[in-house]
């Protein structure tokens, strides 16, 4: 079905419309795409806050039946000078994680009343201590 323009040129009146469509389509595709594969807000560098994960072991591994005077190791957790954790822990190891601000000073102090061994972690960084006393751990 051929018909002749208004140049006198004969155009086929299908083939122009559905060219359109095409170009329409494939722009609307390539636009959603773009939508779709755009980078998220929020990257690492974005983040405010960190986890950070404490543990305290320590030898014998149960303190419920103990020697005269063991209070268990007493666990004090201290984010920027204000204490967050304070507990006894009495099965090893103790651990726990906790949200922190990003960059925030962090103390972990585990005490025993008997001799024993007794080791703090944060986030792979070790003090062990053998007998009665204190171990510290620090995080940034």
């Amino acid at each position: 079905m051929l018909r002749e323009g208004k140049l006198g040129l004969m155009a086929t009146a299908t083939k122009s419309g559905s060219k359109a469509g095409v170009a329409v389509v494939l722009a609307a595709l390539v636009a959603a795409g773009f939508f779709y594969l755009r980078p998220t807000l929020g990257g690492p560098e974005e983040d405010v806050e960190e986890k950070v994960t404490m543990r305290v072991d320590f030898e014998p591994k149960e303190r419920h039946v103990t020697p005269r005077g063991d209070e268990g190791i007493q666990v004090l957790v201290a984010v920027e000078g204000v204490t967050v954790v304070n507990e006894r822990a009495r099965l090893s190891p103790w651990t726990k994680t906790i949200t922190i601000p990003k960059g925030a000073g962090l103390i972990l102090n585990a005490t025993q009343t008997v001799g024993g061994l007794l080791s703090c972690k944060i986030n792979a960084k070790t003090d062990i201590r053998k007998g009665v006393g204190s171990v510290i751990c620090t995080h940034n």
